[in-house]
Order: structure tokens, then sequence, then C-alpha cells
């Protein structure tokens, strides 16, 4: 289902974009959440070593900077541009990856699994077009490859 998803979301942001309201939060989310990047003297240590590399000095000044300045239609703009779930390599690691392949190839419905918690409606209400989205695949599309080879 996760695999679905990302591939709908793909699909769904180039077509709809992001509203103003949705834009905003996640933009003042990201801006608060980039602090964490800076907690420890660890992290300061590796942005700054990244700022003399990359030669960004202050990244996550900028980036918060840039981020403040940002809008809904320019980031709508790019995605469509930009964002294409067509031409897309994925990488999957998961305990049984035959069964997995056969399951992506099928074209079954993959049920999201919510455990005992039931997510409110807002986040369930595209669950039904999720779970059948199309992968668009053949099994010669699909290689599995076991562990002890992963890495050679």
């Amino acid at each position: 289902f996760a695999t679905r998803a990302a591939l709908w979301q793909l699909d769904s942001l180039p077509k709809n974009g992001i509203g103003d309201d949705e834009f905003r939060d996640m933009r003042d989310w990201l801006s608060g959440y980039s602090r964490l990047w800076e907690l420890t003297t660890d992290r300061r240590l590796g942005y700054a070593i990244d700022g003399v590399y990359y030669e960004t000095p202050a990244y996550l000044d900028t980036f918060r900077k840039s981020l403040a300045k940002m809008t809904a239609t320019q980031v709508n703009d790019v995605v469509k541009r930009r964002l294409s779930g067509r031409a897309l390599q994925v990488v999957i690691v998961t305990q049984d990856g035959a069964a997995f392949r056969d399951a992506i190839v099928s074209g079954k419905p993959t049920p999201p699994s919510y455990g005992d918690a039931k997510p409110p409606d807002d986040v369930t209400k595209d669950d039904p077009i999720i779970q059948t989205w199309p992968f668009d695949v053949t099994a010669d599309h699909v290689k599995v490859v076991p562990v002890s080879e992963a890495f050679k």
C-alpha cells in the first residue's frame, strides 16, 4: 500500500498541486522541523563542514529564509515541470522479494493496514483509490536480489 500511495502522490501532485493553506502549513512545519537538524554540536559541525565543502555557508539559515519567501504557486510550477512517477526506479527491501514482486505484478488490491488505530476519515478517504493504483510493471521489470548480493 505504501508504494502505491507514493506512486499515487507522484501522479496526483502535478495534476492537483498544493493549495495555499496546505502549503503554508507544510512550510511552517518544515521551518520549525529544520531546527532539529542543528540540535546537537555534531550536527552543527556537519553542516559547517558541508558549507565549506559545497560553498554554502549558513545553509540552514539560507534554507529557512528561502522557505519563508516561497509561495504555493512557485512550488506547484516546479512540481509540474519536474515531478513525474513514470520514469521511476525504486528499491524496496522486504523479507520476501519474490512475493512482493508477484503482488505488484498481479495488480490485485493492497489494502492499508492501520493496526488497532482507526485514522480519521480525511486520512483514509483516498485509500480505495490508492489500494488499486496501478504499478504498470511486468515481472521482467522487477529484479529480486538476495541480501547476500545486494551490496556487491
